[in-house]
């Protein structure tokens, strides 16, 4: 048996999930608006798990933002579960690590249960439908949502939050701090921890979704937080200019939705013209090789080796040379905007990565110098461990959303072809001191991982 119908005004979610708890009933709530599609699995009237299907999962970046689990864990443990062909949930295999206890595991999941749910009572409009089942089809249950308590707070946030978006206009506004009036007002400032948390948060780089992210305590908090610190003088809000702004940040959860490995057309041109324009485009550039006197690639004088003291510095070279490279590409450059491509994809990164701003970027460089300071001074060990670790993996995502658009831009199998042979190129010209327990091939992977 089946309930199915239309979101509207006369007919809302808080009312159809009413109804759903008064029954007791148990099944799948499925919900589509647009692009956006959720399941909300019930048993016995009550909310115990949800799949979003238009938007990657984010228990693994709070476990990390509220600081449960190290980032590099939760990425190990998300590799290991991509390679099993039935995988466990992420918090089973955190759990079974010991990484992560039950306990924390079901907190985590509780708020990111009902940020979501509260994100669907805004909807006015869409389509629903609930499937029956029996209880053995929602499998194991860590957490339960009442759902009477969900919609009162709900119907309050939703009024609150009409108010609180005229002052904070969404996730791409960057708060700035202004200075104190007087010296002492620091110390008048009565404020809880979890303001504190978020004014330790903002930096004037930093925008609205990336502090909400890093908050840990969810989006309507961080929200209503910076709504009161703006109506308190504390901050002023500024919107980022079209330099800041760069849309290959969202990338899918699947790279294979973008990169597929056995399509027997992966070498055709994608948006920028036939096969006979990419020959065309290497014969204009071998013939203008000739002419200034320069041999071709296969001829040219080996390039010297090269020495970086960790891996950090080795990986940073490495986006330098590869972003050259390819905007040297006919298919792949796409014009001045370009010239700073790097810039814009790292002030995107570290959005996510903020222990990651030792590296600094400027046009298509990154700066690693800052790093190798500190490394030199503190070591690789101990509390800098971390942040050299967070710092890889930034870099690992930025290497991922370079070759994203490499593959959209000059085709997929041609990206991979190419990446893959710069990089293989690049690792026998260059040594590194201080190693550790850094491997080349498993780092290149997380790129078409």
């Amino acid at each position: 048996m089946e309930l199915e119908g239309k979101l509207n005004p006369t007919l809302s979610l808080p009312e159809i999930l009413q109804f759903l708890s008064m029954g007791k009933l148990t099944g799948t709530l499925t919900v589509h608006h647009g692009n956006y599609s959720v399941r909300l699995y019930l048993r016995r009237g009550k909310i115990v798990n949800s799949s979003s299907l238009g938007r990657p999962r984010k228990l693994g970046q709070m476990l990390v933002n509220q600081g449960l689990v190290p980032r590099q864990e939760v990425e190990e443990a998300l590799r290991y579960q991509r390679s099993l062909p039935n995988p466990p949930p992420l918090g089973q295999i955190l759990i079974e690590r010991g990484l992560l206890t039950r306990d924390q595991l079901r907190q985590a999941i509780r708020l990111q249960l009902e940020e979501e749910m509260w994100d669907l009572f805004s909807l006015q409009e869409g389509v629903f439908k609930f499937d029956y089942g029996d209880e053995d089809s929602v499998g194991e249950v860590l957490v339960e949502l009442d759902i009477e308590p969900l919609i009162i707070e709900g119907t309050r946030r939703l009024d609150e939050w009409v108010r609180i978006v005229r002052n904070v206009p969404g996730d791409s506004a960057i708060p700035v701090l202004r200075p104190l009036v007087v010296e002492d007002a620091r110390e008048e400032m009565q404020l809880s921890d979890s303001e504190w948390k978020i004014l330790s948060l903002i930096n004037g780089t930093a925008n609205v979704g990336s502090i909400v992210a890093r908050s840990g305590i969810g989006k309507f908090e961080t929200y209503r937080i910076l709504n009161s610190f703006l109506a308190a003088g504390y901050i002023t809000i500024r919107m980022p200019d079209e330099q800041e702004i760069i849309p290959e940040t969202q990338l899918p959860m699947d790279l294979d939705a973008i990169v597929p490995q056995d399509d027997p057309d992966l070498d055709r041109m994608e948006a920028t013209g036939s096969t006979s324009a990419r020959i065309l485009a290497m014969f204009v550039r071998r013939k203008a090789a000739e002419e200034s006197g320069q041999a071709p690639p296969s001829k040219r004088e080996p390039a010297p080796l090269m020495e970086f003291p960790t891996p950090v510095e080795f990986v940073a070279e490495l986006v330098n040379q590869l972003t050259a490279a390819l905007c040297d590409e006919a298919e792949f450059y796409r014009g001045e905007r370009d010239n700073n491509l790097i810039e814009r994809m790292w002030r995107s990164v570290l959005m996510a990565f903020p222990k990651a701003d030792l590296i600094q970027a400027a046009g298509n460089k990154l700066n690693p110098s800052q790093f190798t300071r500190f490394a030199a001074v503190v070591g690789t060990k101990g509390p800098f461990e971390g942040i050299m670790a967070d710092t890889l993996e930034a870099l690992a995502r930025l290497l991922k959303l370079l070759f994203v658009t490499a593959a959209e831009r000059m085709g997929s199998r041609s990206a991979r072809k190419f990446f893959s042979e710069f990089c293989k190129d690049f690792r026998q010209r260059a040594t590194i001191r201080d190693s550790g327990d850094f491997y080349f091939q498993e780092y290149a992977e997380k790129i078409y991982a």
